[in-house]
């Protein structure tokens, strides 16, 4: 496993066994726009530099607030597109079923969907890694 940046915020780490690059979230209380692109593009950086080694993306949101459309509409237009040029293959997250970050995830959903990247939500980071070996 390597850091690839700790924060107050965020943890966003590469598993190169597993060809994953993950994002946990650490804060409960809202994070700003900034912090949260920070994080993404610190991931997506590393990604686009080792394009063959990073093929799997986990998000761990269980900490992390609710956030603006505006989150969402940066993650879709900016990051997912940038994550599929670099070769990403899936990702999912991990999350415990609260009625915001459902809704923002389906959101999610239907943009991989037009992708073609397989998306998929989970509860153990565990069954998260057991699907990526799989898919």
């Amino acid at each position: 496993m390597e850091t690839i940046l700790e924060t107050d915020y965020a943890l966003v780490e590469y598993f190169p066994t597993d060809q994953l690059v993950q994002i946990i979230w650490k804060k409960v209380k809202k994070i700003s726009i900034e912090e949260y692109q920070n994080a993404f593009n610190h991931a997506l950086d590393f990604q686009e530099n080792n394009p063959e080694k990073v093929v799997h993306f986990l998000s761990d949101i269980r900490l992390q607030g609710v956030l603006s459309p505006a989150y969402r509409k940066w993650f879709q237009e900016i990051a997912l597109p940038r994550a599929i040029k670099n070769k990403l293959k899936d990702g999912a997250v991990l999350f415990e079923g609260n009625i915001f970050q459902k809704y923002y995830l389906n959101n999610i959903m239907n943009s991989t969907k037009k992708f073609g990247i397989k998306f998929k939500f989970f509860s153990k980071r565990e069954d998260a890694l057991e699907w990526f070996k799989n898919s």
